[in-house]
């Protein structure tokens, strides 16, 4: 019989709860379907069972009801790219903290970019965000250029044996090893693997994979945070997760045990985080591993992203590399030279590959801001503080009123808008905008100019065995993933350039 009256308050809750939300609710007034309305369950058989397809659903629910949408009883999408400043702003009087909800999902509760309030994001991030300023990634160029060089290396060695290597993992050994030495003075090893193993992306895109799941079912994310990695790391689907965190953890031990080691031994961000002048509260070792995972996520998965897609496009088409080519020997007379940063940001058809790679790889998913204090009024609609809204960038990066031809690889798109007047750059945020876009983003720039630079000019490479399927947004987990498997990018080197 109790099982019975239980059964009775559950269905009248749930009645209750669905008039209360479709209503009542403040966001009863947005266009949107009942029944998304109604229930979170709607977006999870999207993402959760079908995989990461909710953001096809929305896009159909903006054709139907137009540029405002509740895709959830709690949340509000917004397509429209004019509006993206308002969500995304960088005013320190106008507050955006993160949702709650999605940030628990990246089980790293005390790193600034899983930091909720805005006040408190901006006191973490004020710590280390002049270590990621352009002056600085400068006075580190060295870094990136010694492992861009080893990763040279490697390929002329994988030349020799005539074998095939993925782009994307061996790009992401290049950004994992320059983030270990600027975080804590020391390397991952990486790009001296064999097969380039990166435990830091594999992480990333097993965390991914599951990110829905921990977003509507929150205590798993709490367990994984409880339970000793030792018992998670047996997990097959979990071993490369465990592994790099427990890395990190050495490594934050480290750097915590050696507070009065040299700048350089610890890195420039370690050194940062443990100053004497930081509260002791932001200096312990979750703090420290979490903030180190984050950064190695992000920046491991954008970078790599990025360059996969630069690399496949320009070796599919002769005209390209002919053209950079060209334009890379005014600052590489032979392609053993090293030009800094400084010199290839001045390269108009470099620039403009990189620009337009990054309008393709960047991240797929919402990431909602919350105006804690201000409503947000979109035409005749208002919308109360407190509400999840976001755009997400893969809708804004191919608005087709933006970006003629948006799914095709362009970057004559940029040049001829320099000369026509009519550049997209406004509408343009692959690294998010406002007071939370990504602290990495003169690093990741660096980065890429230096990489693709050195490998085009010294190596005549080619596609194997890999389709641009690969690289087509099917499934959105944050970041893009294909329908099937992952983006790896096969390629082989035919030669090594000599002049």
């Amino acid at each position: 019989m109790d099982y019975y009256k239980a059964l009775i308050v559950l269905i009248v809750y749930l009645c209750l709860r669905t008039i209360y939300r479709l209503a009542l609710h403040p966001l009863r007034g947005i266009p949107g379907p009942k029944l998304a309305a109604s229930t979170s369950l709607y977006e999870f058989y999207y993402d959760a069972v079908k995989g990461g397809k909710y953001i096809w659903e929305v896009e159909r629910m903006h054709r139907q009801y137009g540029p405002i949408v509740r895709i959830s009883p709690r949340e509000v999408h917004i397509k429209d790219p004019y509006f993206y400043d308002e969500i995304y702003t960088s005013s320190s009087i106008r507050k955006r903290d993160k949702d709650s909800k999605l940030v628990a999902s990246f089980c790293a509760p005390t790193a600034s970019f899983s930091t909720v309030d805005h006040n408190l994001h901006r006191s973490r991030r004020a710590v280390i965000s002049h270590l990621f300023t352009r002056k600085a990634v400068v006075s580190h160029e060295f870094l990136i250029q010694d492992n861009v060089g080893k990763l040279a290396s490697r390929l002329e060695s994988i030349h020799k044996k005539g074998s095939v290597f993925s782009l994307k993992i061996a790009a992401a050994a290049l950004i994992s090893d320059v983030l270990a030495q600027y975080m804590y003075g020391t390397s991952t090893h990486y790009l001296d693997d064999p097969t380039f193993r990166s435990e830091s992306v594999a992480s990333a895109t097993e965390l991914a994979s599951k990110i829905h799941i921990l977003r509507h079912i929150p205590v798993i994310a709490t367990i994984f945070q409880l339970l000793p990695l030792a018992l998670l790391r047996p997990f097959r689907l979990l071993s490369d997760f465990c592994d790099f965190r427990l890395w990190l953890r050495k490594q934050s031990q480290d750097a915590l045990q050696g507070k009065g080691g040299s700048t350089m031994r610890r890195g420039p961000v370690f050194d940062a985080l443990l100053r004497a002048n930081v509260p002791a509260e932001e200096k312990t070792l979750q703090r420290l591993e979490d903030e180190s995972f984050t950064l190695f996520s992000a920046g491991s998965e954008t970078v790599s992203q990025a360059l996969s897609v630069i690399f496949f496009h320009l070796l599919k088409n002769a005209e390209f590399i002919k053209t950079l080519r060209k334009e890379l020997k005014q600052v590489m007379p032979m392609p053993t030279d090293l030009p800094t940063w400084s010199e290839l940001e001045k390269l108009p058809f470099l620039t403009a590959v990189i620009t337009e790679a990054l309008r393709l790889s960047g991240t797929s998913g919402r990431l909602p801001r919350v105006s804690p204090t201000e409503p947000l009024i979109y035409g005749k609609y208002i919308i109360p503080p407190g509400t999840p809204v976001g755009q997400s960038n893969y809708f804004a990066h191919r608005d087709p009123a933006m970006y003629p031809n948006p799914n095709a690889f362009d970057p004559y798109r940029w040049i001829h808008a320099e000369d026509e007047n009519t550049n997209p750059k406004p509408f343009y945020a692959p690294f998010s905008k406002g007071s939370r876009q990504c602290i990495g983003i003169n690093l990741a720039y660096a980065t890429l100019y230096l990489t693709v630079a050195t490998l085009i000019r010294r190596f005549d490479m080619e596609i194997s065995d890999s389709t641009e399927d690969e690289l087509r947004t099917a499934r959105d987990f944050l970041i893009p993933f294909p329908e099937k498997g992952q983006a790896i990018v096969k390629a082989r080197v035919k030669s090594v350039l000599t002049t």
